[in-house]
């Protein structure tokens, strides 16, 4: 394009300037032109007066001194003079036109003479150029028009042929001339100075103007080009545009439908076809409803109809149908096109759609996820706590009653220990399958966690009805199952709460159900127990204890007292049981049966375990630095033993002291907690030895107090429990159970103790009986550090307890 303009600017220029030559030359011809015309007027003016003059025969004029006779001039009435005596003078044409050419010079600028090649007077005598050009006239009878310089000077000189007429030869005849005849000539001089100042201001003019017309032009060409560049660029932008949408239109990873203003599809891209199987051409020319599915209500279609009519824009999810007759789901988004030069014309539609069939199935999945247990299909904890609010509902519009179950396996973990989850999962899934035939289709049944379940016996006329139920419910999976090729059977544990007679919301009636199921596994489990309303009032009271002690904890209310144990046969104290008290802000100091018994059932416990076996170790490794050599014992709760975090603690307390010498630390175990879960109990002990601390067996005799788990058991002492020490004096009963457990840990090379020595008989008794180690009030009670510290100072300068 610029190549043009420029080819445009030299023919501009070539024309401005081909204008501008054209002008000055015709101005220089017009210049010419001016000095000829005036030439010629003043040369027909010569011959016009000199016409007359020669007609008239001359004229007489006053003779004086500014009027002299003319020398050349032979003619008889030459001078005369009036009868009053003026003298006059005839001057012929020739003299009269010479003294107006004179004159004209001096008013007109131009000079004008007589010339011939015989003239009378000299004057008259042709120069040689005009010699030449009056020879000349002898074939030429137009004047001679020429320039020439004289005298630096510019003259435009004409020669106008002057003919012989009858009434010239009255001076003239004398001369042989004839009428018709070339006798001379009217030269006209004309200086051109004047003309060509008008000549050059003209030409300056031109200048300006053409320069002008060249600038506007110039100007024109490059607004022109501007303008073209402009729309230039505008149509290849919208060149790209239109090559950028065909791109998008093509390449677009979303489908894109383009419809007329009748919604006829006339064109849709590579996208559309990959996602719905259908070719360009197969759906070229058909209404888009055409791929309707049946899974879309048809109120979406008026609502989408409404959208395009009132605001021409339509956004939302829609199933649509491939060509196999398969659904898929989009996002879409429907636009109207109007025409711009008719904005309320609306020319077409353009559809863009998102395949969102993957997020619908992956939200369909996270749905089943979040409503459903994936192991066994059943309802999780919120859909069945959702069902059973619905249950309740219809339970109130129906009048009747619903009795909700919670129940979960008896020793089910020892399933998983002994054959592993996979089996233990195998289990779940025969006993859901098992229980399902046993429901009606309008009861409920979910798996809240682990083997924790969740079932609603619906449409109940009376809670009579569901005691078969339950009855059937518990013969139905106690019986044998096959799973991963083991044959394996456990029973559960029942808990049940009645609706309306229990009216309670949803989520009270899963808690009370929950209580209820805890109470029949104090009962023996393989039971069902129904909801009692003091048990929720107790384990009310349970979590406010709970609260409390956490408060106690959080405020360092807590203190370790320490008991001395001795041997009585060498009076030397061989270590001391930590005993918690707590002191209480209050109700002053308590004893840990004041307190311990109400969360035994409760997390909490945990943390008191654990903060008596920190403190312990801390209170161990203080009197170890100081020299003190007492070793110290602490309880060991149930659920502490079967924690899974419980070793790591113990390691953790020998990082925090490592200089503590473990075999300074025991840890007692109550016997029916040891026998409980023998194998699991056995482990655990184990892992505890391993680390070189201690282990006794707490309260031994209460329990099973038999040698085949006493050989399971890595114990190092037997602490008899002081219900039998107490009366061993006077109960024979008693005093044979301390013989036997005594006999018993002499069989297996372990040290015994006896708790509950009152008295220095008692002392005596078991000295004789072969039991050394005592611990009782009768030796100290539980002491805070300060005053126990005070105590084994006296105690080991006094003579022996036993005399």
């Amino acid at each position: 394009m610029i190549r043009k303009y420029l080819l445009l600017q030299f023919f501009w220029v070539l024309a401005v300037l081909a204008s501008l030559v054209y002008n000055i030359n015709a101005a220089y011809q017009e210049t010419l032109k001016n000095a000829s015309v005036a030439a010629e007027a003043t040369v027909n003016r010569d011959i016009s007066f000199r016409s007359w003059a020669a007609k008239k025969g001359g004229v007489y004029v006053f003779a004086n001194q500014g009027t002299d006779s003319n020398p050349y001039l032979v003619h008889p009435l030459k001078d005369l003079t009036t009868q009053e005596g003026i003298a006059l003078t005839l001057l012929n044409p020739a003299y009269l036109i010479r003294d107006l050419q004179e004159h004209s010079v001096t008013e007109l600028g131009i000079k004008t003479r007589l010339i011939s090649r015989n003239p009378i007077n000299p004057k008259n005598q042709a120069d040689p150029w005009e010699e030449k050009i009056l020879a000349s006239f002898t074939n030429q009878k137009e004047p001679i028009t020429e320039l020439v310089e004289v005298n630096n000077q510019a003259y435009f000189k004409s020669i106008h042929p002057f003919y012989v007429k009858a009434e010239c030869l009255s001076c003239h005849a004398h001369q042989g001339y004839k009428v018709g005849e070339v006798r001379g000539g009217i030269a006209a001089s004309v200086l051109l100075e004047p003309y060509l100042a008008n000549y050059n201001s003209h030409k300056y003019k031109l200048l300006l103007t053409h320069s002008g017309v060249a600038l506007l032009g110039f100007i024109g060409l490059f607004a022109s080009y501007s303008r073209e560049k402009k729309n230039s660029l505008t149509q290849e932008k919208h060149l790209q545009e239109l090559q950028l949408a065909a791109t998008v239109f093509e390449q677009s990873y979303d489908a894109i439908i383009i419809t007329d203003q009748n919604g006829i599809i006339v064109d849709l891209n590579n996208a559309f076809e990959r996602i719905s199987g259908y070719t360009k051409a197969e759906l070229v020319g058909k209404n888009p409803s055409w791929l309707q599915s049946n899974q879309q209500d048809t109120e979406t279609y008026q609502e989408i109809k409404k959208a395009l009519a009132y605001t021409g824009h339509w956004q939302g999810e829609l199933w649509s149908t491939k060509s196999n007759g398969e659904p898929y789901a989009v996002i879409l988004s429907v636009n109207t096109i109007y025409n711009e030069k008719f904005p309320k014309e609306i020319t077409n539609y353009l559809a863009v759609a998102a395949d969102i069939t993957h997020i619908k199935d992956n939200e369909k999945q996270l749905q089943y996820l979040a409503h459903y247990d994936t192991l066994t299909n059943l309802p999780n904890e919120r859909l069945i706590t959702q069902q059973l609010r619905q249950a309740i509902i219809q339970a109130d519009a129906q009048n009747t009653q619903l009795a909700v179950v919670y129940f979960d396996l008896d020793s089910f973990k020892k399933v998983n220990d002994k054959y592993g989850h996979e089996t233990g999962d195998q289990l779940l899934i025969e006993l859901t399958k098992r229980i399902k035939r046993l429901l009606k289709p309008e009861d409920l049944f979910g798996r809240l966690s682990g083997d924790e379940f969740i079932l609603v016996f619906t449409q109940l006329e009376n809670i009579q009805q569901s005691t078969a139920l339950l009855n059937e419910l518990l013969a139905t999976i106690a019986k044998r199952s096959l799973a991963n090729d083991e044959i394996v059977k456990v029973t559960a544990s029942l808990g049940v709460t009645y609706y309306p007679q229990d009216p309670s919301d949803t989520e009270q009636l899963i808690r009370h159900a929950d209580q209820a199921m805890y109470a029949a596994k104090q009962q023996g489990k393989n039971c069902f127990e129904v909801f009692d309303p003091q048990l929720d009032l107790n384990l009310r009271n349970l979590s406010t204890k709970a609260k409390e002690v956490q408060k106690a904890l959080d405020n360092n209310e807590f203190e370790l007292y320490y008991q001395p144990k001795i041997n009585s046969q060498t009076n030397q104290v061989i270590g001391a049981e930590a005993l918690i008290r707590w002191n209480h802000p209050v109700k002053g100091l308590l004893a840990p049966g004041l307190f311990l018994p109400d969360i035994s059932n409760h997390t909490i416990m945990q943390q008191v375990s654990y903060w008596v076996m920190q403190n312990a170790a801390k209170q161990l490794n203080e009197w170890q630095q100081a020299g003190i050599n007492c070793p110290i014992s602490i309880n060991m709760d149930s659920n502490l033993l079967h924690d899974p975090d419980f070793i790591t603690n113990l390691k953790q307390v020998f990082i925090d002291y490592p200089h503590l010498n473990p075999n300074n630390l025991e840890i007692e175990v109550l016997e029916n907690i040891a026998v409980d879960d023998l194998e699991k109990t056995s482990q655990v002990l184990l892992q505890i030895r391993k680390q070189g601390v201690l282990i006794s067996i707490d309260d031994f005799g209460t329990g099973y107090s038999s040698l085949s788990y006493l050989k399971h058991l890595p114990v190092n002492t037997l602490k008899i429990d002081q219900s039998f020490v107490r009366n061993l004096i006077d109960d024979a009963d008693d005093l044979a159970i301390v013989k036997g457990v005594i006999s018993m840990a002499d069989t297996f090379k372990l040290a015994v103790i006896a708790e509950g020595v009152e008295t220095q008989q008692h002392g005596l008794r078991l000295q004789e009986l072969g039991c050394k180690w005592v611990q009782g009030y009768g030796i100290s009670r539980p002491l805070p550090k300060d005053q126990f510290l005070l105590w084994l100072e006296q105690w080991n300068n006094n003579a022996q307890w036993l005399n």
